[in-house]
């Protein structure tokens, strides 16, 4: 390591190797919360069903899947890397290219709520991952969320928007809590993100 860091002062390594290194990487499991607080950190997942190299079939996980394991790791201050091998010629199948396609018009709506934010109070006072950049929340809903969002010890919001298509989405506040309501007709098979603004 003393090596790699002469020929390379700028490098940064995960902890793969003997658990020395400048970030931690959990392996095809979300961490707990303890064991990445106070680190950078990298989550990796496998991007299909069956291992890390290349894959020929229609295994591929759903943009939504990727997405909010994305969101849930940005809501704590990490980052998710999908893994995805090509085959001998550096292609891969079509599907890849269509969720990549997927993913990045998603991102084209979305950065803010991922780029530049503080991680949010997620598990501890919010039942939804949540990201902060100065006085928005970002309310991260991914594809199995039953449209309810739950934050607790809060203050009164000025307002809560879709970040799709900038429409108010109801919420209720009562003694420092505040439940928020996204309703069907403005769910995706997605992440759906509220953008929560507080005075």
């Amino acid at each position: 390591m003393e090596r790699i860091r002469e020929l390379q002062p700028g490098i940064l390594i995960n902890t793969r190797g003997l658990g020395v290194g400048d970030f931690k990487t959990p392996e095809c499991k979300f961490p707990e919360k303890e064991q990445v607080k106070g680190w950078w950190w990298e989550y990796c997942h496998v991007g299909y069903d069956g291992g890390w190299g290349y894959r020929n079939h229609d295994g591929y996980k759903p943009a939504g899947w990727i997405l909010s394991e994305f969101v849930k790791a940005r809501a704590w201050g990490g980052n998710f890397l999908p893994n995805y091998g090509p085959d001998s010629h550096g292609e891969f199948p079509e599907v890849y290219y269509k969720r990549m396609e997927q993913i990045a018009k998603w991102r084209e709506i979305h950065e803010e709520s991922v780029s530049g934010v503080e991680p949010g109070p997620w598990p501890e006072l919010s039942d939804v991952p949540v990201t902060v950049k100065g006085k928005t929340w970002f309310v991260h809903f991914d594809y199995l969320n039953d449209g309810f969002a739950t934050l607790k010890d809060v203050t009164k919001p000025v307002e809560a928007r879709l970040m799709r298509t900038g429409e108010a989405v109801p919420f209720a506040y009562d003694a420092g809590i505040l439940q928020i309501t996204l309703p069907e007709e403005m769910r995706t098979t997605l992440v759906d993100v509220v953008a929560v603004k507080f005075e």
